[in-house]
């Protein structure tokens, strides 16, 4: 009797334990990630799962397009040239690619007098109004001219646009760049004859619009005069 007795508490006893460890158990599996059991997490479709990164905003910059063997006419396509601008900064074109409507790119000269006077008629061409829709003017000074000293380029094309600007305010601020050694090559792309060397591009395709070289400045009126119509075509 005092056997059986002492095995109905045996028995029960067992059974505590189990449940007990049951409870345990089921406590452990509710605080583990769900797996299943292939290294695969599920979560329930009510559960919250926190996003810890930010997908940053990347800027597209659209591929150049296929420029012709040079860019000395009306409707050639412009080389994607590369110039240093008055920062000292290596630019190319292809920056200005889809990003303005309308391009008036100068090359230019610190000797030669049809660039003097032209640089001094820039302003008047460089409205406030044209530039907010989609107007640049980039005036490239070839360094390779100017003397024997291309490493004073930064500090000669930063002078230029200070006293451009103090000038002429607003009007004054447009691209100011160089050309040195390395851009020679592709220069020689857009050059006929001599300076100052003039083309209105299409931002849009890259398109040359127009291609002169020489400045006269009785030319002034006509040339705002076809800025406002492209900017309203283009």
């Amino acid at each position: 009797m005092v056997k059986k007795f002492i095995s109905v508490i045996l028995v029960v006893f067992l059974g505590v334990l189990i449940i007990s460890c049951g409870d345990d158990n089921s406590d452990d599996e509710k605080n583990e990630t769900p797996d299943d059991g292939n290294g695969v997490v599920h979560y329930d479709e009510d559960e919250e799962v926190e996003d810890d990164f930010e997908v940053e905003d990347i800027e597209v910059v659209p591929d150049y397009p296929e420029v012709t063997p040079n860019s000395k006419k009306k409707g050639d396509i412009a080389q994607n040239l590369s110039f240093f601008n008055h920062r000292d900064e290596e630019v190319t074109l292809g920056d200005y690619y889809k990003n303005r409507k309308l391009i008036w790119l100068i090359f230019s000269t610190y000797d030669c007098p049809g660039c003097n006077d032209q640089k001094y008629e820039i302003p008047k061409l460089n409205k406030v109004d044209y530039k907010e829709r989609g107007f640049e003017v980039i005036l490239i000074m070839n360094g390779m001219l100017s003397g024997p000293e291309p490493q004073n380029e930064p500090r000669k094309i930063s002078t230029l646009r200070e006293a451009m600007m103090m000038a002429h305010g607003a009007s004054g601020d447009h691209t100011y760049g160089y050309l040195n050694h390395s851009h020679q090559a592709t220069f020689r792309k857009f050059v006929n004859m001599g300076y100052p060397v003039n083309m209105f591009i299409d931002g849009n395709t890259m398109e040359i619009l127009d291609h002169w070289e020489g400045w006269d400045p009785n030319g002034t009126s006509q040339l705002d005069r076809f800025i406002d119509f492209m900017l309203d075509e283009l």
